[in-house]
């Protein structure tokens, strides 16, 4: 399989798309999360048509996440798991690729 360094993995566009639905995420805009399913999955998709490994795609995405500029302050800590909200947003992000890497359709 190819291999796609980490820091070219996503276009500045779809860094942007990534990046505004995490901002939006971190304000607890309603539907947020499930915007960010959809592009996750749709840039998924894409990553794995140009070679990418499922690894790779995934830690794009987390790098977007712990890297992006609204973590610092409003990176809230959930009262009934201690868990911060960055953690929770990047395991949604893995849960969605490794959605499509086990699609086997994911191409069509």
């Amino acid at each position: 399989m190819l291999h796609i360094s980490r820091a070219r993995a996503l276009s500045d566009a779809a860094e942007r798309r990534v990046s505004n639905q995490i901002a939006r995420v971190y304000r607890g805009t309603y539907g947020a999360r499930t915007g960010l399913r959809i592009i996750v999955r749709s840039l998924a998709r894409q990553m794995f048509a140009a070679g990418m490994s499922q690894e790779t795609a995934a830690q794009a995405f987390e790098d977007c996440v712990l890297n992006h500029p609204d973590r610092a302050g409003r990176d809230r800590h959930s009262i009934a798991t201690g868990e911060a909200e960055s953690a929770g947003i990047v395991q949604l992000t893995r849960e969605c690729v490794a959605e499509v890497a086990a699609d086997p359709h994911r191409g069509t």
